[in-house]
């Protein structure tokens, strides 16, 4: 999937390739992304999802792109949302029961989530590879 942003550092068109494969060399791979969403009283919200499935399909003519994801945005307990060693917004899993399908348009742009082995469902934002994603979770966590 090919998501076209206007980057908040220099408001350049950026692009991020975003990818979900069930044998990428032997191994699962799903990419995560930030997408924007309406929380259950319609007010807007961005959240990270992991991308487990993307597909389209056609009815009367029209084209419609969802993609199956796993939203990131449990509540994290105890632990808070950074980690106070490493700097990094934690986030955690909602239960697998909490699968939703979005429309591919949602999806802002791609992140960097990476597994904390320690925990079960807990992911790290890793918001140090570019200087969006950094404003982006600086943004984030001041809300």
């Amino acid at each position: 999937l090919k998501v076209n942003y206007e980057s908040i550092v220099d408001w350049k068109l950026t692009t991020d390739y975003l990818r979900c494969n069930p044998n990428f060399h032997g191994c699962e791979h799903c990419d995560c992304a930030l997408i924007h969403t309406l929380d259950k009283d319609g007010i807007n919200k961005h959240i990270f999802v992991r991308i487990l499935f993307m597909f389209k399909f056609m009815v009367s003519n029209h084209t419609f792109e969802l993609t199956l994801v796993l939203p990131m945005d449990a509540p994290t307990g105890s632990r808070g949302g950074v980690d106070h060693d490493l700097g990094l917004t934690y986030l955690h899993a909602q239960p697998l029961a909490s699968l939703e399908f979005i429309s591919l348009q949602s999806i802002i742009y791609g992140a960097l989530l990476v597994p904390d082995h320690d925990h079960d469902c807990d992911f790290f934002l890793v918001d140090l590879i570019d200087m969006d994603m950094f404003l982006c979770a600086k943004l984030l966590r001041s809300f």
